[in-house]
């Protein structure tokens, strides 16, 4: 673009002796010859001995041609007018001395008038508004000369340029309700996001009908659209946000070079006005606090009065009232009443397969529709993904079609569906019940309530030789097993996990029944040996599959029940208190104290007290094994969701 420049600046050619940096403004413009009406001009509006003064200016000047260009009689009608002609003129200069390079750099430039220009470079050349520049740098000792080729008029107001556009009408009315003019007549400058008719037809039916009967929330409305100050295009792009008159703030972003303001669309910028800028918009913005939520917004409309019910019905109305932000596609009264005969009551009566259903239509986050038709699938509240396509048809999500689209909410966006969409059949196992007994053999030890785990192969509850968890430790010392189930059910290794009711007594049994199903084939067990400080039994056994039958020779095979014998196990997480010989596994140090040989911080198998020294056997010997685990398989085949804990 600087060579362009500097390209136009050699081929300038004037038809008299050109002007040398020794001759101010008037002077080099006199020289040229093609100034002959800005010269005339600028003696009508007694400007000539100003732009003779120090300076420096930049003047971007209209040629003889540009002014033949204006309308028949308009430049009669200036000389006659000197205000108009000096406001005119004014337009064309900027304070300083502005060179090609700089030029190039700017988006828009403040003038002597107080109005600003715009400025356009780009690969076919570089405009001052709608005119064009046609020769650069023309230097004077006073300033610089840009030649352009039309006149540079000076904007009206924001509202009386929003009014000349033709297509704000129902906001120039809108701005009269409110009594707004003189305010957007002001000197600002102003900032205006300013949305065409179309845009206010597009709000629900009735909305401008209320705003403009209620004064206060119809300023609060159109101030919200108002950001102090000049904020060109170039400008927006760099911001994230911008406080509006109203005081709320205007969200910004700018995604693949389109620019959005809240859930509109900017249209079109940098349409100038004396005392601001407009851009357009193509939605109305609504300030949060005028907004209802999504259930009130819903209750609002009567074509989402079988919604709202269901929702109530669901248990859902708090949830939807929340924070959010949620984008809730809503099924029309239309889209309920094609359900099959009977679907509706019955659902109203089963608030959980309700609720199912409804937060399938829920979408945590605000999309506008912009953002549904730049998807292929939303995750919904429900937690299966939802599918989004676009035919000659229209957008739909999954086979309900879009009707309508960004009705704002205080805390979301409300799309409008013509379907009710169901949620896909969750993933299902042959899953099998089977009944765990765990039988306390031990003379004088209680187990705490176990715990049994239906899971894969590639997890243990523990490791031999290696620390302890967290959770396991919890369960050895204390007897919980929650922890050790919390640790593991978000996990897809394991399928279910059931505690016992209550302790074991020595002697006794107690039976937790849970599902298995597909690659699942381990079921663990493990409690806590109550009188120890860090003892546990465990055992892992493969669940049984198959039936019972029959041996060729007549022995029976039982195939549908597991039976093991459980050891105690050291969790390595105490120091041991009893006395050093009574310690079974490897070595120790004296009684109370910490293992000095390296055993303790580990799991290892326990082997059991054998009475000697201070811990007597009747009580405390628990030789192992400690526990008999028989599993059952009790229930047919059933059809199960993929994982019980989920």
């Amino acid at each position: 673009m600087r060579k362009m420049f500097a390209l136009l600046t050699a081929l300038s050619f004037f038809v008299s002796l050109p002007a040398t940096s020794q001759d101010d403004i008037v002077d080099t413009a006199a020289a040229a010859g093609s100034f002959t009406t800005l010269l005339a001009a600028a003696e009508a509006a007694g400007l000539v001995d100003t732009l003779r003064s120090d300076g420096p200016f930049t003047v971007f000047a209209p040629t003889d041609d540009a002014f033949a260009a204006l309308p028949e009689g308009t430049v009669e009608a200036l000389l006659d007018d000197p205000d108009t002609l000096r406001d005119i003129l004014l337009y064309h200069v900027v304070s300083g001395a502005v060179d090609a390079a700089t030029v190039v750099g700017l988006s828009n430039a403040e003038t002597v008038n107080g109005s600003r220009v715009l400025i356009k470079a780009d690969d076919n050349g570089v405009q001052i508004n709608d005119a064009n520049v046609v020769t650069a740098d023309v230097a004077a000792a006073n300033g610089i000369i840009h030649v352009i080729d039309a006149v540079l008029l000076p904007p009206v107001d924001v509202v009386d340029t929003a009014v000349a556009a033709g297509s704000f009408s129902t906001l120039a009315t809108a701005l009269t309700e409110a009594g707004l003019i003189e305010t957007l007549k002001g000197e600002g400058p102003f900032t205006v996001f300013a949305p065409t008719d179309d845009a206010f037809a597009a709000l629900p039916e009735g909305t401008l009908e209320a705003l403009l009967a209620d004064t206060d929330a119809l300023i609060d409305v159109l101030t919200y659209h108002v950001v102090s100050g000049y904020n060109f295009a170039a400008d927006v792009v760099t911001l994230e946000s911008a406080v509006a008159l109203n005081g709320d703030q205007l969200a910004i972003s700018v995604e693949d070079g389109a620019v959005r303001v809240n859930d509109s669309n900017v249209v079109a910028t940098d349409v100038l006005a004396s005392n601001g800028v407009i851009h357009v918009i193509d939605a109305v913005l609504i300030p949060p606090a005028d907004l209802a939520d999504i259930v009130d917004t819903a209750l609002g409309v009567d074509r989402f009065s079988t919604l709202v019910a269901a929702v109530q019905a669901a248990g859902l109305v708090d949830a939807l009232k929340g924070d959010g932000p949620f984008t809730v596609f809503a099924p029309n009264n239309d889209a309920f009443a094609a359900l099959p005969e009977g679907t509706l009551d019955a659902l109203l009566a089963d608030p959980e397969a309700l609720a199912n259903i409804l937060t399938y239509h829920v979408v945590p986050g605000a999309f506008s529709a912009s953002d549904v038709l730049a998807s292929s699938s939303l995750t919904t509240l429900q937690g299966a993904e939802a599918a989004i396509s676009v035919t000659d048809q229209g957008a739909f999500i999954d086979n309900a079609q879009i009707v309508a689209t960004d009705i704002l909410t205080a805390n979301g966006i409300i799309h409008e569906i013509d379907a009710v969409i169901l949620p896909p059949e969750p993933e299902v196992l042959s899953g099998t019940i089977y009944e765990v007994t765990i039988t306390n053999v031990t003379k004088g030890q209680v187990f705490s309530p176990p715990v049994a785990v239906v899971h894969r192969a590639d997890i243990a509850l523990f490791h031999l030789g290696q620390p302890a968890s967290g959770a396991l430790r919890t369960m050895a010392e204390e007897g919980n097993t929650q922890p050790l189930a919390d640790e593991l059910a978000p996990l897809d290794q394991v399928y279910d996990i059931q505690t016992a009711t209550g302790p074991i007594m020595p002697g006794t049994s107690a039976t937790i029944r849970v599902t298995g199903a597909g690659n699942y084939n381990l079921i663990s067990v493990a409690g806590m040996l109550v009188q120890t400080n860090d003892t546990f039994f465990a055992a892992e056994l493969r669940r049984p599959v198959g039936l019972d039958g029959i041996f060729k020779n007549g022995d029976r095979e039982s195939r549908s029940t597991a039976i093991a014998m459980a050891t105690a196990y050291d969790a390595g997480t105490e120091v041991n208190d009893e006395s050093c010989g009574s310690v079974p596994g490897p070595p120790c140090g004296a009684a109370g104290a910490p293992n000095t040989a390296g055993a303790e911080g580990y799991v290892y198998i326990a082997n059991g007290i054998h009475g000697i020294g201070d811990l007597a056997s009747e009580t405390y010997d628990w030789r192992g094994p400690v526990a008999r685990i028989v599993i059952k398989r009790v229930g047919d085949t059933f059809k199960a969701p993929s994982r019980v804990v989920r």
